[in-house]
């Protein structure tokens, strides 16, 4: 589960659409913070990111070079450092500039002669990163794209109990059409943006507005060489 709460049922029962309140009176809480869950899973997964900022411990594996890369283990940016250890003794590593994908023992010279360290000692998960990850705030487009999954999920998806009071829900064939009286969402199955991206959230305009904020961490090159 993501640690980001980017939505609550409070606010979900309080959105609207159009200046006008979404009718959610026939959805539980539990409907609703189901259809939370599952929106967030799928901007998670969509992105490759997390829009929040979690505190979080993770282990990664000495290469005995200068750079440590966090990807493709870890895919978030590192915001703060709290500590960092070598498990191996239990000693703290100070001296490391932090690049947001990584810790560089360089410094950004080139020359690992800059930290009290010159080297990550090499292990098996015997480094250990503690600190601050993720992104301090949500973009805007990622909170619409939420809402209308969200609605989505409410309308047509598991939540589709409470669905005649959020309206629509699929009508035959590859177009489907989520209707909450002034606001219509209409949208077309299609294969073309996970032709493009290699990923689709099933809507084409849900995909545009989180294509932008895609993290392409894991095609950065490995610099563990260094």
């Amino acid at each position: 589960m993501s640690d980001c709460e980017y939505w609550d049922v409070y606010g979900v029962r309080n959105m609207r659409l159009n200046c006008s309140y979404v009718d959610l009176d026939a959805c539980t809480d539990a409907d609703i913070q189901e259809a939370i869950d599952i929106a967030t899973e799928i901007v998670d997964w969509f992105t490759n990111d997390r829009f929040c900022e979690f505190e979080a411990t993770y282990t990664f594996d000495g290469n005995c070079r200068c750079f440590l890369q966090f990807n493709p283990k870890v895919p978030y940016r590192l915001v703060t450092v709290d500590s960092v250890t070598d498990l191996s003794d239990n000693s703290a590593i100070t001296g490391y500039e932090n690049t947001g994908f990584g810790l560089d023992l360089c410094c950004g010279t080139g020359e690992c002669n800059c930290a009290p360290l010159d080297k990550w000692p090499k292990g098996c998960n015997n480094i250990q990163v503690v600190g601050t990850w993720g992104h301090a705030d949500t973009p805007a487009r990622v909170r619409k794209a939420l809402k209308l999954l969200i609605l989505r999920e409410l309308s047509s998806g598991s939540g589709a109990s409470c669905g005649a009071a959020c309206g629509g829900g699929p009508v035959p064939g590859n177009v489907k059409i989520i209707d909450w009286g002034d606001y219509k969402v209409t949208y077309q199955d299609t294969n073309s943006t996970e032709e493009l991206l290699g990923v689709s959230t099933g809507d084409i305009r849900i995909d545009r507005l989180l294509k932008p904020y895609i993290n392409h961490v894991d095609l950065f090159i490995d610099l563990s060489s260094k």
